[in-house]
């Protein structure tokens, strides 16, 4: 499944995964950003959430860029919703 990955707080894409789940696939994007983190799973409107996550149809366009707003809308038409993703945060002392 090819899942594209929008960035909550942007309302960019962020990236996509053909990983075979949701939190794997937010793992694999931010560890080629060098980050490492768990994930939890959350509602569209959770403000902390930090993905939403889409899947879209085979014969889906290549992601050209993030920020082109018609393919955000196809994301958003043609993809279907799968999940929300919030990081889980450790306690700060």
């Amino acid at each position: 499944m090819r899942m594209i990955l929008i960035d909550a707080h942007t309302g960019f894409i962020w990236g996509e995964s053909t990983s075979s789940d949701a939190k794997s696939a937010a793992g694999e994007l931010d560890q080629s950003n060098f980050v490492s983190a768990e994930y939890e799973e959350t509602g569209i409107r959770d403000e902390c959430a930090v993905y939403h996550i889409y899947a879209v149809p085979v014969g889906f366009p290549a992601i050209d860029d993030g920020q082109d707003g018609d393919m955000i809308k196809n994301v958003l038409k043609d993809g279907h919703y799968v999940t929300s993703l919030l990081r889980k945060q450790d306690d700060v002392f």
